[in-house]
């Protein structure tokens, strides 16, 4: 970010500087600055589009190399963290299934309220039973990057048709310029 950022900020100082002298060869050095920025930009949302259906391979791949076998439980500290952590920001229990968690009733991060609303289901275990969140993280998780797929393939579009009307608006603004060439 810092990185696009410092090239957006040095492509904006050179369009000034081209317009505030009038340099025709300045303006047309912004111009196809933009433009390669606009190329980009329209690369970006065609890779987006080509791969948007294959969020959820990557994503069913990655839960599945993540705890291939076992359960959760049996997994280090830092992977039982991140799994809670996931668990409570998607209201979800375990990662592909919910019996990767030996016992889900004991997890307080797979335990869930039907009270407020929340999609339960009754995990029957010896004798006692629980209301745990009726979806794997897999599928919550899934569903979230199809909705957020939506902005990251229409954003680069968006800024890649404004960058084109700025070269448009470059090119009418250096032909009416005078013949000051630098």
């Amino acid at each position: 970010m810092v990185v696009a950022g410092a090239i957006t900020l040095l492509l904006a100082f050179v369009g000034c500087y081209g317009a505030n002298n009038e340099s025709k060869l300045i303006l047309i050095l912004f111009a196809v600055l933009l433009f390669v920025l606009f190329v980009v930009n329209m690369a970006t949302f065609i890779v987006g589009v080509m791969y948007r259906n294959k969020a959820n391979e990557y994503t069913y791949d990655s839960f599945k190399d993540a705890l291939s076998r076992g359960y959760i439980e049996d997994q280090y500290y830092e992977f039982k963290e991140d799994v809670k952590k996931i668990e409570n920001k998607f209201s979800c229990c375990g990662l592909r299934d919910m019996n990767q968690h030996g016992m889900p009733c004991l997890q307080d991060s797979c335990l869930c309220d039907p009270n407020i609303g929340e999609d339960c289901k009754t995990y029957q275990t010896f004798g006692s039973s629980c209301e745990i969140y009726s979806e794997p993280c897999l599928y919550k998780v899934s569903s979230f990057l199809r909705q957020k797929m939506i902005a990251v393939i229409a954003l680069p579009l968006i800024v890649a048709l404004i960058q084109f009307c700025g070269v448009c608006f470059v090119w009418r603004t250096q032909r009416n310029t005078g013949e000051n060439v630098a």
